[in-house]
C-alpha cells in the first residue's frame, strides 16, 4: 500500500466485513486505513456490478489458513469473525472471491484479475506497470518490491563481478 500511495495511486479496497471490521485498524497486520479508501460491502452490491464471483472452496481455505497459519493467530478475533459471517449477507461475504481492478484516471478499467482462490491477488509486476515511468521505485535494492529494483540490482551485480574479476 505504501509503495502504490508513493506513486500518487489511489487504493480502494472494498471488503464484505461489517463496518467495524473494515474501520478497525491492525498496524501489525498491515491493515491500517486512515486514508477512508476502505468501504464495507455488506450485500456484495459493488461485487455484483463487477462481476466479482464466489467460491464455496473460499471460506473452508480462508478458514483453514487463518486458524493453522502462526502468522494470523494474534489477530483473529472470534468476536469480529461472527459478526462477519452472520447473517445471509455474512455467509455470502465469506465465499467472496477477491479481484483486483486497476482502474485510470479516465474511469477505463486497464487490467483486472478474478481470483479463482482466496489467496489470489495480482502479481506485483501487473501492478508496477500502472505506476507512471516517473513515479517508479528506483532504490536497486536486491530485496525491493519492485522487479525493475531487483533487476537493475542484479545487473548491476553481474557488471561489478565482470570489472573485478568475480572478487
Amino acid at each position: 500500500m505504501d509503495f502504490l500511495k508513493a506513486a500518487d495511486i489511489v487504493t480502494l479496497c472494498v471488503f464484505r466485513s461489517t463496518q467495524e471490521n473494515v474501520k478497525k485498524p491492525n498496524k501489525d497486520f498491515g491493515t491500517e486505513y486512515d486514508d477512508g479508501h476502505a468501504l464495507s460491502d455488506r450485500k456484495g452490491r459493488v461485487y455484483k456490478e463487477y462481476q466479482v464471483k464466489g467460491s464455496t472452496k473460499a471460506m473452508p481455505e480462508g478458514m483453514m489458513e487463518q486458524f493453522t497459519n502462526k502468522k494470523y493467530k494474534k489477530f483473529i478475533s472470534i468476536k469480529l469473525v461472527m459478526s462477519d459471517t452472520s447473517g445471509i449477507d455474512g455467509l455470502k461475504g465469506m465465499n467472496q472471491l477477491p479481484a483486483d481492478f486497476l482502474i485510470d484516471e479516465n474511469g477505463t478499467i486497464v487490467d483486472l484479475l478474478y481470483a479463482t482462490s482466496f489467496k489470489e491477488h495480482m502479481p506485483f509486476d501487473r501492478l508496477e506497470k500502472f505506476i507512471p515511468e516517473g513515479k517508479r521505485c528506483n532504490c536497486n535494492k536486491k530485496n525491493c518490491i519492485s522487479t525493475h529494483c531487483r533487476q537493475t540490482y542484479e545487473e548491476i551485480r553481474k557488471e561489478n563481478e565482470a570489472m573485478f574479476g568475480g572478487a
